[in-house]
């Protein structure tokens, strides 16, 4: 890495010789206009001050190339950026002062490896006849800027235009205490010398002050660096000059709002732009269940869900989300996001507008936790319920219907009552009913185990045992165990979509295959862009090059266009590991595990003769496989979250 020059320059002039400093910078600048894009014509102006509000932010944005003049071709723009000075600053900073008819220009900078103070003396060289004065003060990084290099300087008004130069060094201490002594007695005149008034000005300026206390590169020993930082900003070179600045700007006509149309234009926009987001794993955490989180008891992973609008305003354009059981049991408010390189985050502001998309989403329970089965601190658990949405094959128009309704609805005013946005969706619980069963499940009351198990009574006598109790139960079982127990019920090793036993498969997943420990899941990826004429059935190898699609593992399956964009839709059906959540699913589906198994219970064992496996562990959220469908496939399995043991 470069080491850092601290470099300040001070020029000094009449008003005559200042402006053929700042149009000599101008004509450099202007000989690199390949680079630099100046069109000041900085030979049209007689005055000074303003010829450098004209150019004052070129000179900051091109500070390493003011001081030299460049004679290549003119519309070569790399020849025009070269420079035997390196920049380091992003931009410098130029300022101007005047005191009667005597001008003082102040430049601050960084660059690398070295000053550029050879190409501020060629520059003087370039000047016309006159009376100037400057000063150079450098610092270097691996100095830890203890030794500052000055050099004054001033030209004659002979023809020759000689230049008389002196360079000498000073410590930081050497120049805090002429700082000092400078700020106590200095009365500058227009009759001084100007190169006395250069390295006065130049040493007000030395940037390296304003930091002298918090920098910590140098021990104040004397206390000479304390009492030099405490007159910086107090003392400057304001209290003996007056600032050139640029003029205030005329008053410009107010500006009009945009209508709540346009606004929701917008949203919509921003919303369609983002359409490649999907899948969503969207969390509910302990804090925002329904109900104490009673209803997860029932849950399994794989079951369907449903997410609504809420009612609880966040601001311009930002809705609650409810999340709901098939049959419409609140679950809670969902309250965070998953991202692939971040982890668990906090809700994008489009994703409450997506939500609101209702019937077009496929919205499945990803992972559950009850709290039945929590082992830990209450305050330490991370989400309880991930869901995992997409958005189905939909048309176009029918998006863009669904997100108009919720901007409008999301507007200020128009979200309900200040009564109704204070009651939370997790806060007031929806009207109860039984959580989603399977067809023919069995008659067992649930709600109750559920309740008595979210209150840590298992009906056993200890938490030890509890937890016992709840590393045997069948939500903690490990991928061989179901695997095991999935055979002792006679259940296919494969089971497909086609198949008299697809209904074991949670939603999105179209095949498993136990021998392999294997599943196929089906991805919905959605983009929203220019047409290029793809076709339903088309792939990542058949669609044109400019599609979004071109290159990735997809078959498209629906298209639809409305006011010159397009949605298109591809469908992907990689393989991955088998998950402890398909499996469960399926053993529920089938009856084999029952409705009282998925509290804390060791029951299913005694029943089936399923040993516990030497490494058992508490239940878990799953593994997602998550398909990064911006960029490219993302083969690793991003762990939610786990529970500790």
């Amino acid at each position: 890495m470069a080491n850092f020059h601290t470099n300040v320059v001070a020029i000094v002039a009449q008003q005559r010789d200042m402006l053929n400093v700042l149009q000599t910078m101008g004509h450099n600048l202007r000989s690199r206009v390949a680079a630099t894009e100046l069109n000041v014509p900085v030979g049209a102006f007689d005055d000074v001050d303003e010829l450098f509000c004209a150019m004052r932010r070129d000179i900051e944005d091109w500070y390493w190339l003011t001081f030299v003049p460049y004679d290549g071709p003119v519309d070569d723009e790399e020849a025009a950026w070269r420079s035997d000075t390196r920049p380091l600053s992003e931009s410098g900073d130029a300022r101007l002062w005047k005191r009667g008819s005597l001008y003082a220009l102040l430049m601050e900078y960084a660059t690398a490896w070295t000053d550029n103070g050879e190409d501020v003396r060629d520059f003087m060289r370039l000047l016309p006849d006159g009376r100037y004065a400057f000063a150079h003060f450098d610092a270097d990084e691996y100095d830890n800027y203890d030794c500052v290099w000055l050099s004054a300087a001033r030209t004659t008004g002979d023809g020759a235009r000689q230049v008389a130069t002196c360079l000498d060094s000073a410590s930081k201490d050497e120049l805090c205490e002429q700082f000092i002594r400078l700020t106590r007695t200095w009365e500058p005149s227009e009759e001084d010398d100007l190169a006395d008034v250069a390295y006065n000005v130049a040493l007000c300026g030395w940037m390296w002050y304003g930091s002298i206390g918090s920098a910590g590169y140098i021990p104040d020993e004397t206390g000479v660096q304390a009492e030099a930082e405490a007159l910086f900003g107090r003392t400057s070179l304001d209290k003996h000059f007056e600032r050139v600045v640029e003029p205030s700007p005329e008053p410009e006509e107010p500006l009009s709002l945009p209508t709540p149309e346009e606004e929701v234009l917008d949203q919509i926009r921003g919303c369609l732009a983002t359409m490649h987001a999907y899948p969503l794993y969207l969390a509910i955490d302990n804090d925002h269940l329904a109900d104490e989180g009673r209803p997860l008891e029932g849950l399994v992973a794989g079951m369907g869900a449903v997410l609504k609008t809420g009612s609880r305003y966040y601001g311009y354009g930002k809705l609650s989300i409810e999340a709901f059981t098939a049959d419409g049991t609140l679950l809670g408010e969902v309250t965070s996001e998953f991202d692939s390189m971040l982890g668990w985050w906090d809700i994008r502001s489009f994703i409450g507008a997506f939500a609101s998309l209702g019937p077009l989403l496929r919205v499945t329970v990803e992972g559950v936790m009850p709290k039945s089965h929590w082992i830990g601190k209450t305050s330490a658990a991370g989400p309880n319920l991930v869901l995992r949405v997409e958005l189905g094959p939909a048309k176009l128009s029918a998006v863009t219907e669904g997100l108009s309704d919720y901007f409008w609805k999301a507007r200020p005013g128009a979200a309900g009552s200040v009564e109704g946005r204070d009651q939370a969706a997790f806060g007031i619980a929806a009207p109860q009913s039984d959580v989603v069963t399977r067809p023919g499940a069995d008659a067992r009351e649930r709600s109750g185990v559920g309740v008595n198990a979210a209150r840590g009574e298992a009906g056993v006598g200890s938490w030890r045992d509890r937890n016992e109790l709840i590393r045997r139960s069948v939500r903690s079982a490990t991928l061989g165990e179901l695997i095991a127990l999935w055979r002792i019920a006679g259940l296919p090793a494969t089971v497909g979509a086609g198949s008299d036993e697809a209904h074991l498969l949670p939603s999105g997943v179209d095949r498993i295959d136990t021998e392999k420990k294997k599943e196929r899941r089906a991805t919905m990826l959605s983009h929203v862009g220019r047409p290029w004429y793809e076709q339903v059935g088309q792939t990542g190898r058949t669609v044109c090059e400019e599609s979004y699609f071109h290159g990735r593992d997809a078959t498209i399956v629906a298209v639809s266009e409305q006011g010159g964009l397009v949605l298109v839709q591809g469908e992907r059906r990689p393989w991955a590991q088998l998950r402890r959540e398909t499996l469960l699913y399926g053993l529920w589906a089938a009856g084999v595990v029952t409705d009282a198994d998925l509290a804390p219970s060791d029951e299913w064992r005694c029943r089936y003769g399923i040993e516990v496996e030497s490494k058992t562990h508490a239940v878990t959220l799953p593994k997602l496989h998550v398909y990064d469908s911006s960029l490219r496939y993302v083969d690793t399995d991003f762990e939610l979250w786990r529970c500790p043991n």
